[in-house]
């Protein structure tokens, strides 16, 4: 009868999710902890983050982990269970919602678990096999009590059975030594186990989710390229406008190596390094760009036109120059190389004849009516006129750009024609402008002090005094708001308030401030 209420006992036990149930070790353990290493992951200063488990399930070095290793690390390392340890290269792909993230290790010849592709079954065992140096004859083992979907693809387990935190990440087997997931934290008695097969949506894509880059920005380790060549170019292009020098430049090494023969890798790093004043080193990309690329004319265009930028910036003038005529000979004359040509002239300080021909050529070859892509040539060609005192001619190009911009132009166009019409005597013109300018930027101190000025010109006294107070509630320090609020008073005939604000910009360092104290209230 004892024997009986024992094995009853040891029954519902089994079956417990209060208890974690320990199952002898299953004879394929001795070969899968092969692929079953230690993680190490460590901090900006390189000292110890994380330790746990890791799991190889590529024979390129490609493993898994629990995210939570890997959140905030700046480096990682793998150990085996021979003690031999390899650096983690790279991540790619994360998911911090089912707590797993796929890294590539810089090793070869590594064991691999053989991954199951079906779902365990209702009431199936599972065994997990946390990485350890220590021989064992047990192992934390549970039954699946409950099967949740997905992505209406994988699946998510309950185990009838806590496994212990020491085993959170850990690779889980079927009985057959399958790799069927990975355990998840224990919550209430109860483990979960992570469908292996989601580590199918672990990957770096040119188009992920936001809760995806979330993920993968929440890790500090180099991240690796999407699956495609062209993937990776779209990839590496929107990191560009996006991930700093260090990281872009990580990354375009990376598209280097992996696609050796690819020319366009090279004119990135090449446009990089240039952009960080490595000269020799963007020469050596460009040559190799040029070598590689099938269209050996519309490299030499991109390549020269690069090489025209590196040499303008190190204040080569003539051989920038050089450059962009022979392109222009050679019949590439396009916009971008006639722009260049315009500022070139003008940084040499040739005539405004010579400096606007290039620019009226780019602008004609828009055709007629210009499109919006002509608006930045319009525009650049006015900003020459005014640098040239050419204020009328300039406020005509500045009215077209707004016009070709559909009026969706910023506070620094308003405030930058209103300069340009008081230099062209159209003061009406310039008070609407500053306005425009105020509106759009109200919290910038020197549009509103222009408002206070151009007030002045067309004789809005209070509304001069009002543009000075609201700009001096912003920036209290303001001398300029002082001085002008002083002379606005004068014209008021207010001596008292004037003297204040006078004073006030007099002890804050402004001169004319003096000069006008000086000649109005003696």
């Amino acid at each position: 009868m004892k024997q009986r209420i024992l094995a009853l006992v040891l029954f519902i036990l089994s079956f417990s999710p209060l208890f974690a149930q320990q199952a002898p070790l299953p004879k394929y353990a001795s070969k899968v902890q092969k692929a079953i290493v230690q993680l190490n992951t460590f901090d900006k200063d390189g000292n110890v983050l994380h330790t746990g488990t890791a799991f190889y399930v590529g024979e390129n070095g490609e493993a898994l982990a629990d995210y939570a290793l890997m959140k905030d690390a700046y480096r990682a390392v793998v150990t085996d269970q021979s003690g031999k340890t390899a650096d983690v290269d790279c991540i790619k792909g994360a998911d911090d919602t089912y707590s797993m993230v796929r890294f590539l290790v810089n090793t070869k010849g590594n064991a691999v678990l053989p991954v199951s592709t079906t779902a365990i079954p209702q009431g199936g065992v599972v065994y997990a096999l946390p990485f350890t140096q220590q021989k064992s004859k047990v192992c934390a083992s549970g039954r699946v009590l409950e099967t949740s979907p997905v992505k209406d693809q994988y699946s998510y387990y309950t185990l009838s059975a806590d496994l212990g935190t020491e085993a959170v990440g850990a690779p889980v087997f079927n009985e057959s030594g399958e790799l069927v997931g990975i355990l998840q934290s224990a919550v209430g008695g109860k483990s979960y186990v992570m469908d292996i097969r989601y580590r199918d949506e672990l990957k770096i894509s040119a188009f992920m989710p936001t809760a995806t880059q979330v993920a993968l920005n929440g890790i500090n380790i180099p991240k690796g390229l999407p699956d495609t060549k062209e993937e990776s170019l779209v990839y590496t292009y929107f990191k560009s406008q996006s991930a700093s020098n260090e990281e872009y430049g990580a990354l375009i090494d990376r598209f280097i190596r992996t696609y050796p023969d690819n020319a366009e890798g090279y004119y990135r790093r090449a446009t990089l390094r240039a952009d960080l004043r490595q000269y020799d080193e963007a020469e050596a990309d460009l040559q190799q760009y040029e070598s590689l690329s099938e269209n050996k004319s519309a490299a030499n265009v991109y390549a020269s036109t690069l090489r025209a930028q590196i040499l303008s910036v190190k204040g080569d003038v003539g051989g920038a120059l050089a450059i962009y005529d022979r392109l222009c000979a050679e019949g590439h004359q396009s916009p971008g190389v006639l722009y260049a040509i315009s500022a070139l002239r003008e940084t040499r300080g040739d005539s405004l004849a010579d400096i606007l021909a290039p620019l009226d050529t780019a602008i004609a070859s828009f055709g007629t009516p210009l499109p919006r892509e002509a608006a930045n040539y319009v525009l650049r060609r006015g900003q020459v006129l005014a640098n040239n005192e050419k204020y009328r001619e300039a406020v005509l190009d500045y009215n077209q750009y707004a016009y070709l911009m559909n009026s969706k132009v910023n506070a620094l166009f308003y405030y930058e024609r209103s300069q340009i019409e008081i230099n062209a005597h159209m003061y009406q013109q310039a008070y609407d402008d500053i306005i425009s300018a105020v509106t759009a930027a109200p919290n910038n101190v020197a549009y509103r002090v222009e408002k206070a000025v151009i007030c002045l010109r067309v004789n809005h006294v209070d509304e001069c005094i009002e543009a000075c107070q609201s700009a001096l509630a912003l920036d209290p320090n303001q001398p300029d708001a002082y001085r002008i609020l002083g002379y606005a008073q004068l014209q008021k005939g207010d001596k008292t308030s004037a003297r204040q604000s006078l004073q006030r910009a007099i002890d804050l360092g402004d001169e004319n401030a003096q000069k006008l104290m000086d000649t109005y209230l003696k």
